[in-house]
C-alpha cells in the first residue's frame, strides 16, 4: 500500500465521514496557509482526523490515526483574511507517521479503503469468515434507518433527514449509504469515530446496531423518568 508524505491534515473535534459534506470556517493563521497551499497540491484537498484529547485550537492535541480525505468543493474569501470552505469526505487513510506542525499539521499516511471492496473476506463478530458478495445488506441498512427513524421521533426531532436519505441511498454504493445514514444519527464523535475505524462494511453495520441499541436504552430511560 502506497504511502504519501506530507498531507496537509486538519484536526477536528468531530471526525468526518465519507460521502458527507464538510463546511469549515478557516481562521488560524497555519489553516489558512494550508488552504492556500491544497490546490497546488499533487494531493488536492486535506485530511481530517478526529481530536483525541485538546483543543483544535494553538496545537498540542491529541489526534486519532484513521481519518477521511476533505475533497475541497469551494474556497469562499472573506474581507477580513479568514474563508468558508465547503469540503466534502472522500476515502479513508491510516496516519502512518505525524510530521512537525510547521508550516502546518501534516503526516504520512496510507490508504485504508473497506477491505469488503478489497477482494478480501470479512469476518463477522463471532470470528466466522462472511461471504460479503452474499451479504443482503439492504435489510440491514433498512432496518437501521427505522431504529433512527424511532430514536428521533422519541426525542421530537425532525425525521425528514431520514426520508431523504431513504430517497437518496440507492444512488450510492452501500458503505457511502450507511455513512449518511450516521451522519442522520444522534451519536457522538467517539460512535462515529468508532464506525469509521471498522475494517469493513459487515462490520460497521454491525457496529452501527450496536451504537444504536445504546441510544435506544438512553432515550427509553429518558422517556421513563
Amino acid at each position: 500500500m502506497t504511502a504519501t508524505t506530507g498531507v496537509p491534515m486538519f484536526p477536528l473535534g468531530t471526525p468526518l465521514l465519507p460521502g458527507n459534506a464538510l463546511p469549515l470556517q478557516i481562521f488560524e493563521p497555519r489553516y489558512r496557509r494550508m488552504i492556500e497551499d491544497c490546490p497546488a497540491s499533487a494531493h488536492p484537498g486535506f485530511g481530517v482526523v478526529l481530536i483525541d484529547r485538546g483543543s483544535e485550537v494553538g496545537g498540542g492535541d491529541r489526534r486519532t490515526s484513521v481519518g477521511t480525505w476533505a475533497r475541497i468543493l469551494r474556497i469562499d474569501p472573506l474581507p477580513d483574511g479568514r474563508s468558508m470552505v465547503l469540503t466534502v469526505g472522500t476515502g479513508r487513510f491510516r496516519v502512518d507517521e505525524w510530521l512537525v506542525d510547521d508550516p502546518y499539521p501534516r503526516a504520512r499516511v496510507s490508504a485504508f479503503p473497506d477491505r469488503d471492496f478489497a477482494g478480501e473476506a470479512s469476518s463477522g463478530s463471532d470470528g466466522s469468515v462472511v461471504d460479503v458478495a452474499a451479504l443482503d445488506l439492504g435489510d440491514g441498512l433498512g432496518l437501521a434507518a427505522d431504529r433512527v427513524r424511532t430514536l428521533l421521533r422519541r426525542a421530537g426531532r425532525e425525521e425528514s433527514d431520514v426520508d431523504e436519505w431513504e430517497a437518496l441511498r440507492d444512488r450510492v454504493d452501500a458503505s457511502t449509504s450507511l455513512y449518511q445514514l450516521v451522519a442522520r444519527t444522534p451519536c457522538g464523535p467517539a460512535d462515529r469515530q468508532s464506525l469509521l475505524e471498522c475494517p469493513g462494511l459487515r462490520e460497521r453495520l454491525e457496529r452501527f446496531h450496536a451504537v444504536l441499541d445504546d441510544l435506544d436504552a438512553v432515550s427509553r430511560f429518558l422517556e421513563a423518568d
